[in-house]
Formats: structure tokens, sequence, C-alpha cells
């Protein structure tokens, strides 16, 4: 951490931006105690690269982690805009102070791709970056009145907006704060919004917290704003209706386009298949099945809330004829289906996130549970069938080749006695944009996979 350092700070600014001397633990005293504090959105300070460190900025990363830091200089409290400058203390970029995280300035905007004021605001920095994040969304289609009604507008380091997440959902916007520089500027964080998405009739921005990044901010905050936000409505995704409670953390978006892909390849099968949906949550993957003209599909989570939910939207979407929704242990499940010999023509498997943490030996041990889980579930292909498996996990998508979903796949396949072909890798819908500076940042990979 930039107090660790121990480096005392250089002056650059005079008059209102005037330095005092003092080292970076100092700094990090003060932030904490007013981290919340509505502050004016003007520059408070600078922190200096080492030599040569410069490259980091021209290479495009969102963030500067403390190792790269040389000195602070001025009297910025944790959340404040500061100057990013180089050795020489040219003006590289602009970003958000957080000297008690591991990454000490979020980047916000390089200097040379800023073509307005010299001395910008937090407000002119985020209406910018909003800016370029919806015209980016444009340009993918979306949001498509009547079709497509959710998607992501800000995908935090892949907008150049760290910590920052905003779904939207019709005329909900969602915004997932996930660092201390967005509770901090949260007014110029809902005027850009406002300002972006003046279009949107009636627009409400719902504000929840991340609570884990943000206590890694030193944010002791208890409340993350389900209570307060947990309405339900309806909205559209790829022509279908969903019941939606965004307030709540429910993600429809980053399997929009491999909901699409199932939907086309149901579609243009020889015979209308049985389908098996399992970790359905909300039923996204079984009723874009269905709709795309599937001969049976159920549809198995082992949470009666999440079934209920799923159960609903089959009705809302008139397809209950075709659509069995069951609560049950996915183990469970599985054993008893092979049990009874079914077999199902397209499986899908979509289960939570299990494999969260990249230590050596409790990534390794993770990863024998997706084999394991991966194994029994390709034992319901039928000869010649589709899976579609996923994984949730950003250390499992961005691991070593030796260590890949792929190469898991394909230990399962060998212990199941199964052959596999990979049709098809993807990862979330294109709204969850990445930065090529940054791609670890990506977070789910899905296989499909023909199993003979």
């Amino acid at each position: 951490m930039l107090g660790s350092l121990a480096l005392c700070l250089t002056a650059r600014y005079t008059g209102q931006r005037q330095a005092r001397r003092r080292c970076s633990r100092c700094a990090v005293a003060e932030a904490v105690a007013e981290k919340v504090e509505t502050v004016s959105g003007e520059v408070k300070g600078a922190v200096k690269l080492k030599e040569g460190r410069q490259r980091l900025i021209e290479d495009g990363t969102p963030l500067i982690f403390d190792g790269a830091v040389e000195a602070v200089l001025g009297t910025p409290l944790v959340g404040d805009l500061v100057e990013v400058i180089d050795a020489n203390e040219s003006v590289l970029a602009w970003g958000f102070f957080h000297p008690s995280s591991l990454y000490a300035v979020r980047v916000l905007a390089r200097e040379s791709s800023w073509k307005e004021s010299s001395d910008p605001t937090v407000y002119e920095l985020l209406s910018r970056r909003l800016e370029l994040a919806k015209d980016t969304r444009r340009l993918l289609g979306l949001p498509k009145p009547g079709e497509d009604e959710v998607y992501r507008l800000v995908n935090s380091e892949g907008d150049m907006l760290s910590g920052l997440n905003v779904d939207v959902y019709g005329n909900v916007a969602l915004v997932r704060a996930g660092a201390l520089w967005i509770e901090k500027h949260r007014a110029d964080v809902e005027k850009a919004l406002q300002r972006v998405l003046a279009e949107v009739p009636d627009l409400e921005i719902v504000w929840q917290r991340n609570l884990g990044p943000l206590k890694k901010d030193g944010v002791e905050v208890e409340d993350d704003g389900t209570k307060e936000n947990s309405a339900e409505f309806q909205v559209t995704e790829s022509g279908l209706r969903f019941f939606v409670s965004p307030g709540r953390g429910q993600k429809y978006f980053p399997q929009r386009e491999n909901r699409k892909m199932i939907r086309e390849l149901v579609r243009h099968q020889e015979k209308p298949p049985r389908v098996l949906d399992l970790c359905c949550y909300h039923g996204g993957f079984a009723i874009s099945a269905a709709a795309g003209g599937a001969a049976e599909v159920v549809a198995v989570d082992s949470s009666k809330s999440a079934v209920e939910v799923a159960q609903r939207n089959v009705e809302l979407n008139l397809l209950s004829e075709k659509v069995r929704v069951t609560t049950s242990d996915m183990a469970g499940f599985v054993h008893e289906e092979q049990k009874n010999q079914k077999e199902y023509d397209i499986v899908i498997f979509d289960p939570p996130n299990l494999a969260g943490i990249r230590d050596g030996p409790a990534f390794k041990k993770s990863s024998r549970k997706v084999q394991a889980l991966n194994q029994e579930v390709m034992k319901l292909v039928a000869k010649g069938g589709l899976l579609l498996t996923c994984t949730g996990s950003q250390v499992m998508t961005n691991a070593r080749v030796e260590d890949s979903f792929i190469k898991t796949m394909g230990l399962a396949a060998k212990a199941a006695g199964r052959e596999l072909t990979l049709l098809r890798q993807t990862q979330a819908s294109a709204d969850c944009t990445l930065l090529p500076a940054f791609s670890e940042a990506g977070f789910l990979t899905a296989l499909l996979l023909r199993v003979d």
C-alpha cells in the first residue's frame, strides 16, 4: 500500500493547492476519516510515477498499482480526483486516489485522449466516459425497444470507470458501487447518468453497494441497498418477457448472446430436441430453448425462490406446456436421471461460481469440483448431442492454458468415457466490455461442445 512506501511528498501546487510535506501514512489516516464526505469535483493533487512507469498509461491500463508510485503531491484524500504525472511532472492522466487500496489510482482518462479543458472536473470526466460507453452500446444495437431492454451500460474497467457497473433494465438504471470514489462522488455520478440517459422516460436510478470491494477501500457499510430497491417489474430480452428485481442483484445480460445461440440451435435441429437446463436460475436458457421450438424442456434449480420466478417467467411467455420447472439439488437430480437412463439432446449447465480463489491449492480443489460435476452432467447428453457448459469464475476464465476450463472439460470427458468436440467458445455478452490492457477482468467462459 502507499502507506508502506513511507515516501514524503514534494511541493507542486501553490495557492489553494499548495502542498504540505507529510508521509503517505498521514494521507491514508486523514482520507479514511473523511472518506465519504461530499466534495467538489476538482483536482486535489497529483500522483507521480516512477521513472519508466509512464508506459502503464501509454498502454491503456485502467489501474495504477502502488508499486509504480514515486510520490504523492498535494493533500488528496481517498476518492479525490488527482493528476497522474511522469518523472518530469508532465500530466499523463486523471484518476481517483485510493491510497489504502492495492490500486493507488483508478484511471479515468488519459491526457492524450482528452480534448476538453486542461483542468477537468469529476462531472466533466464522468459525462465523457458515460457518453463513450453509451455510444459503444449503440454500436451493438442496444437497447432495442420492445426487443432488448436489458443491457450493461458501464462495465467497470472495461469502460475506464473502475469499480462502477451500471445495468439498465428498461427505465431503471442500477448503479453498483464497488469503490469508494463512487460513493464520494455519488451526486456527480447520478447527474452524469441523468444527462446521458435523458431520452429514457421516467428514468429511475437505483443505487446498490458492493460491500466486499468497498470494505477493502476502508468503507464500513452494512447496508447494500437491496431492501430499499427490491421492486419487481417486467423487461424484454430477445423478444421474451421476464420478471426482474434488479435491486436484489439479478443479472440477465451476461448470457444474453448465449441464450440467443441456444434458441437458434434448437430451431435448426432436424427434429425438436429435448433440452435440460441445469442451474436454471430464473429460466432464461429454458425459455429461450422452448421459444426456439424444443419438444420438451426441463429446468432445474436448487433455489426455491429462483424456481418460483422461473415458473412465473414460463407462464408469462405462455410456454407452460413445453417447460417443466423443478426444485432439486443439482447433483441429486443428475444422479436420478442417470439411474433412470434419461438423456437429452441439448444440456445447458450454468452453475454458480465454483472457482473464485486464486490460491494454488484452493484453485486446484475447485477445478476438481468443476471437473467432477461436468463429468456427471455430460453423461446425460445423448450421443452426438450438445452441451453448453459455463464458468462464471474470473480466475478460471483467466487461468493458464494447463488450468483452463477447456482442459478441465477434457479431463471430465476422459473420466466419463465420452469424446468432446469444441464447437464454440464464448464470453459474456458484448456489452460486458474489456480493455486489451486489462483483459483479466473477463469473468465468463461458455463452451459449446458436441458430446459423443
